[in-house]
This record gives structure tokens, sequence and C-alpha cells, in this order.
């Protein structure tokens, strides 16, 4: 995830690519405490009824630039895992 500018945020560092700057975590958890710190910023809503109405919120919020529909795919894998 790219670094907030306006939240805390639970990352141990930053690494630049030519898209950005982004979070480096210590562990995969840790990244998952970071996406909650986010929606505890943001107050996310908890009207969204499923994965995809979970990831177009997100884009629409601007948390990833990536395809909606890449995104999905990749959140659906993780979570078949």
């Amino acid at each position: 995830m790219k670094v907030p500018k306006q939240r805390d945020y639970s990352a141990i560092g930053r690494k630049t690519f030519s898209s950005g700057t982004y979070l480096v975590y210590f562990a995969p958890g840790q990244s998952l405490y970071d996406l909650f710190l986010y929606f505890d910023a943001v107050r996310f809503p908890t009207s969204v009824a499923n994965l995809y109405e979970y990831v177009d919120e997100l884009y629409q919020r601007g948390y990833f630039e990536d395809n909606p529909q890449t995104y999905y795919n990749g959140m659906k894998n993780a979570l078949e895992l």
C-alpha cells in the first residue's frame, strides 16, 4: 500500500518504485492491521454486501490504482488460500 499522508500506519519502512513510495511490512498480518487502521481513518462503510462491492469501494476511495478486476482477482485468490 502507498504511504498515507494523514493517518497512522504499522509498516516498518518504505520502498520507492517508479510508480510511487510504498510501505514495507514485517509480516502479512501487519499489513492486515494497517488495513484496519485505514478503515478506521476513512470511516469505511459496513454496507458492502460482497467482495466485488468491497473492491469497488476501495477503488472509488483511491486505495489502489490497479484495474479493479485485477485487484478483485487477487483478493479472491488470496481468500481461497
